[in-house]
């Protein structure tokens, strides 16, 4: 091997690692209440798409934790905890596996909403919160979002494509 290409290999290894451990960084520093929950992006107002939720909730109220004396013991309110706060909290509840799950939204702009899957609660009790996407290793956080999406995002998505063609 010439010397050049040693440098070229030296060079490409370098590379990577600096960019992995610069992601690692990253991801380990970042900010916000919710920095690692799911996104998903609607384009409607947020009013408009909490009204969606509700009616979700509403036609299958297996989702709903207060259905629930377990669930409904946590107090857990949907809506903002003030009037200043940027997040509107959704809490639905899975009844196949007895756990609370923890969803937002955050209006981005007059027409585009931010719905966030933010974390799950297994054991039905305050601070028992698993982060979504808190494992720095994706494959681990795979299943409850494709479970999430499943379950609880497609209801919202089907209703909101129904008004948004209306």
């Amino acid at each position: 091997m010439s010397y050049g290409t040693k440098v070229g290999l030296l060079c490409l290894v370098g590379i990577i690692v600096g960019g992995f451990v610069a992601y690692t960084v990253g991801w380990f520093m970042a900010p916000g209440s919710y920095p690692r929950a799911e996104r998903y992006e609607f384009d409607m107002p947020e009013e408009a798409l909490i009204q969606i939720i509700k009616e979700v909730k509403r036609e299958s109220p297996q989702l709903d934790p207060d259905q629930y004396p377990a669930a409904s013991r946590l107090g857990l309110q949907d809506g903002r905890v003030d009037k200043h706060d940027h997040w509107y909290s959704i809490y639905f509840y899975d009844p196949e596996r007895d756990e609370i799950i923890h969803t937002w939204t955050r209006s981005k702009n007059r027409q585009t909403t931010t719905f966030g899957f933010a974390g799950i609660n297994k054991e039905l009790r305050p601070g028992a919160w698993q982060w979504v996407n808190d494992s720095f290793w994706w494959w681990e956080n795979t299943a409850e979002v494709e479970r999430f999406e499943k379950r609880i995002l497609s209801r919202i998505k089907n209703k909101a494509s129904v008004q948004n063609d209306m």
